[in-house]
């Protein structure tokens, strides 16, 4: 589930007059066109009488939509002409446009994720089952075998409602965890701290892990092509023990306390496609359902920002010749490493990434099953099931790359070695360490908000090497690339 970022507190977001009434208008047309069906089923109007339920439930879903589209237009445009007041009032503290961090108690995301969710799912699934049974119904498999091809969406359906009930199951179990902020707002430059209450059963053994995040949002495109990609600039984890936790009535308190570069990104509203924000999280391992819970928190550059305040999660690590708290945290994403003072091999683990690759695997499967059936027993253009199969076989081979793919390094003072194997064949480089100019990561995908990495090498002669190590989270990147610099002596 991706986390939904709070209005931008760097500017009112503005919606006019003009844009409220369209929206109003495009919602109550939605809804209207679903109200006059509805309304001719239950005269009698309608000609065809067969599957009466499938109309009914089409024509209630348009009204939903509409009335939500429509709510949601005088919604945002009362909320606009709220937020221009308080930016003028406020010029210099954007927070405040947020009731939630000028309070400086913010709520997690689970309720609204369970609930967008549970949406999601209860659309999805009451157009997909009701198209469905109403193929089957009428006996037009028999006709065309190619039919079949619609038990996708269904099976689609499936996986999408089961995601909903682990959120649901999530937001009962644990509730809404509330991040009490001690300062309003986290100082770039400064520090972000604070305590989460989280429901009192969230105490476990092995304590619980934070995470401070800065991300950079873009999205491009429009419509059904809009995609949403995120990079993590910069990551900080700390691990809570469970002595460190705290009861209070019905609470456990998680104590929170990160220091913030001065180099970090605030928190701003680039333009309405590209944004910088913060997110908290807190995660647990627990019997049954793990605890999780991701807080949007306002860091912002104020009088209180100190230049000085530079990348202390990084500072002295290069002259650490050996760091075993490295070999742990690696492991956990996957990584074997193996270090001395002289040198170091990492191993990044074939199959480690399998469940991220399992559900695409099914859907290409699925796409080119159907594409086969069409092409064989239905009469319409070609062009069709070879698209359609094409792009599932396309799928299919990315999601085993993605799965099969390993990438060793090995590196000293002298190189830096890179072999990797897959369905692509085997390559090894051997890169002398003098030409390697600088190390870093970039972000090669993002699968259900978890973010992968690989790190490209430059080198003296212009030629770069791209290393696409699928690394989980921008934290465990920068690990690997300390590490390398770390023996190359960079």
């Amino acid at each position: 589930m991706q986390i939904q970022t709070p209005a931008s507190a760097s500017s009112a977001k503005k919606m006019g007059v003009g844009g409220m009434i369209l929206l109003v208008l495009f919602g109550l047309f939605f809804a209207g066109m679903g109200s006059f069906f509805l309304a001719m089923m239950l005269l009698g109007k309608m000609e065809d009488e067969g599957d009466v339920w499938v109309g009914y439930v089409v024509s209630s879903v348009f009204i939903a939509v509409g009335l939500g589209i429509a709510g949601g237009g005088i919604i945002g445009w009362k909320k606009s002409k709220t937020n221009a007041i308080l930016a003028a009032q406020h010029p210099d503290d954007p927070w405040v446009l947020n009731k939630q961090w000028a309070s400086g108690r913010i709520k997690d995301s689970n309720a609204a994720g369970a609930m967008g969710m549970l949406f999601f799912a209860l659309f999805w699934n009451a157009i997909s089952w009701t198209i469905t049974i109403a193929f089957f119904r009428e006996g037009k498999q028999e006709e065309e075998a190619a039919m079949y091809f619609v038990l996708l969406f269904p099976f689609v359906g499936i996986f999408i409602a089961w995601s909903a009930l682990h959120a649901l199951l999530k937001w009962f179990k644990f509730g809404s965890s509330v991040f009490e902020m001690a300062e309003v707002p986290g100082v770039i430059g400064g520090q972000l701290g604070g305590i989460i209450r989280a429901k009192a059963g969230v105490r476990p053994r092995e304590g619980i892990k934070l995470a401070l995040q800065c991300i950079f949002k873009k999205v491009t495109g429009s419509g059904k092509n809009q995609r949403t990609h995120e990079e993590t600039l910069w990551e900080k984890e700390q691990l809570v023990p469970q002595s460190d936790l705290q009861a209070s009535g019905m609470h456990s308190l998680i104590p929170v306390f990160f220091d913030i570069p001065y180099e970090c990104k605030p928190t701003e509203e680039i333009s309405p496609s590209q944004e910088h924000y913060w997110k908290l999280s807190a995660t647990a391992k627990l019997d049954g359902i793990d605890y999780a819970a991701d807080f949007v928190v306002p860091v912002f550059k104020t009088a209180d920002s100190r230049p000085d305040a530079t990348r202390a999660d990084t500072a002295g690590a290069d002259t650490k010749p050996f760091d075993v708290a490295d070999a742990v945290a690696l492991k956990e994403a996957g990584i074997v490493l193996s270090e001395t003072a002289s040198g170091a091999e990492l191993h990044f683990e074939r199959g480690r990434r399998a469940l991220y690759a399992l559900f695409p695997l099914a859907i290409g499967g699925a796409m080119t099953f159907g594409a086969v059936a069409m092409g064989i027993f239905s009469d319409i253009p070609l062009i069709f099931p070879i698209f359609i199969g094409g792009f599932g076989l396309f799928v299919e081979i990315s999601s085993l790359a993605f799965l099969v793919g390993k990438v060793s390094l090995r590196v000293d003072a002298t190189h830096l070695e890179y072999r990797k194997a897959g369905l692509g064949g085997a390559k090894q480089e051997r890169i002398p360490a003098e030409s390697i100019t600088s190390i870093e990561p970039y972000s090669t995908m993002t699968v259900n908000s978890t973010a992968f990495y690989g790190f490209k090498v430059e080198r003296s002669d212009g030629k770069t090497l791209n290393v696409p190590a699928n690394i989980k989270g921008r934290l465990h990147a920068d690990t690997v690339c300390r590490i390398l610099k770390r023996h190359l002596k960079r």
